[in-house]
């Protein structure tokens, strides 16, 4: 299994911690975000990652290469970053680092227990996204589940003054793809999404229009 971490935005809604370095490199409870993150990454013996640059893009692969000189790091800059979402990093990673394997995709502003990873990696499904049942706070995309299919993926635009968030789940960006999904249809959605509609949306749009399986994590 490879990794991929998307890294490449301003961290806009953390100003000022982030007007002097990107949002991964935040320190929480003594080591930075991304530090945590690709230990954990390590430790479930993933060693190729794919990391996605673009706001203080050299400070931070200077960083992960010091910290990190015994792993297969790829770096990838998002030379747009500024005017496009994670959409358009993700098929820049797509399109420039090779998926030769299983990938597992996360943003870089994650902080979660080693077992989500264990039960991500570790579940029967294929392709899942790792989701929570939705309480007030959480801004973002949400998903209708049932069982263990999602079954609709309502991105925030479509959450109006009365949207019921009773039944939703929140996506919590770690995802579990497999080879030949990301090969037969992940990939050519994404780039006809990228390129030809809108670079400036969120790549979980994409498995809206698939039918996605999911881990209840």
């Amino acid at each position: 299994m490879k990794a991929i971490i998307l890294a490449a935005g301003i961290g806009a809604r953390m100003r000022p911690l982030t007007d002097t370095k990107p949002k991964p490199m935040l320190v929480v409870a003594g080591q930075t975000i991304i530090e945590r993150m690709i230990k954990q990454i390590i430790n479930h013996g993933i060693l190729d990652i794919c990391v996605v640059t673009g706001y203080f893009h050299d400070e931070l692969e200077t960083y992960l290469s010091q910290l990190f000189p015994s792993i297969n790091l790829t770096f990838i800059y998002n030379e747009i970053y500024y005017r496009t979402n994670n959409i358009y990093s993700m098929y820049l990673a797509l399109q420039n680092y090779p998926i030769d394997d299983d990938l597992l995709l996360l943003e870089s502003d994650l902080v979660f227990s080693e077992t989500v990873l264990d039960k991500a990696i570790n579940c029967p499904f294929q392709n899942l996204a790792v989701v929570d049942k939705y309480q007030a706070g959480m801004d973002g995309t949400v998903v209708v589940v049932d069982g263990d299919i999602v079954t609709n993926i309502i991105p925030p635009h479509l959450q109006g003054p009365n949207f019921d968030y009773g039944d939703k789940f929140k996506t919590l960006n770690i995802y579990k793809f497999s080879k030949e999904f990301i090969d037969t249809s992940f990939r050519k959605l994404l780039s006809f999404y990228t390129t030809v509609y809108d670079d400036n949306c969120y790549y979980v749009l994409i498995p809206a229009h698939l039918n996605s399986e999911t881990g209840n994590t």
